[in-house]
């Protein structure tokens, strides 16, 4: 259950279906947690989900330190035009990610993105979705960025279209990197002026340029 005090109690997280990765924290103890930021958390801090309630508490005692800059490379921001659905964009990105993780390649990482979004859908209220593959044949991570123009329905009636997708594709057996990361990542579209700026370029070019920018501030 929730608590009040326990400095440096360990957490244990499950994002988007990333089961087992643990963080110190504090004032939380016990259950199965949801990392769930971008609508309820204050900056760098994180709202938690206990047993699938909404917590009141807000843990700031851990905060991403991973940056994206390092990860994200310019040829890996896309405009993607004229996805019919939620299956064609992740196709889209398997098929770019598949030109770089020859130990996969696109079919497998298709499928692997289609599963776990089956499973765990990653798309969110505010118009962003973080589908990611988790597979041990993946030695170093890719992370995939994308406009969708038209935005995409994901998950039709419960949130809005999808203007921003994130594709990450890693290692299985490292799962606290996927927790940073998702957390970098939700970080950086937290405010609604960040995600109007990043959905407001118009090329992959100029999505990577601001992508950095906003990486940057939150240094």
């Amino acid at each position: 259950g929730a608590g009040s005090g326990g400095c440096g109690r360990v957490l244990s997280v499950e994002v988007f279906g990333i089961r087992g990765a643990r963080f110190p924290g504090e004032g939380v103890a016990g259950g199965d947690f949801l990392y769930y930021c971008l609508r309820t958390a204050p900056e760098g801090a994180f709202a938690l989900r206990l047993d699938g309630r909404a917590s009141p508490d807000i843990v700031p005692a851990w905060r991403p330190t991973m940056r994206l800059e390092p990860l994200l490379l310019a040829e890996n921001t896309l405009l993607l035009t004229g996805c019919a659905d939620r299956d064609e964009v992740l196709r889209r990105l398997a098929d770019h990610a598949g030109g770089r993780i020859e130990s996969v390649g696109a079919e497998g990482l298709y499928e692997a993105l289609l599963d776990r979004e089956k499973r765990y859908p990653t798309s969110t209220p505010e118009g962003v979705a973080f589908p990611h593959a988790m597979l041990e044949e993946i030695a170093e991570t890719v992370v995939i960025a994308a406009i969708l123009d038209p935005p995409v329905d994901f998950r039709p009636g419960e949130h809005a279209p999808i203007r921003l997708v994130f594709g990450i594709f890693g290692s299985s057996a490292k799962p606290f990197q996927h927790v940073q990361l998702l957390a970098r990542l939700a970080m950086i579209v937290r405010t609604e002026a960040a995600r109007n700026r990043i959905c407001a370029t118009r090329d992959g070019a100029a999505l990577h340029q601001c992508l950095i920018e906003e990486d940057r501030a939150h240094a």
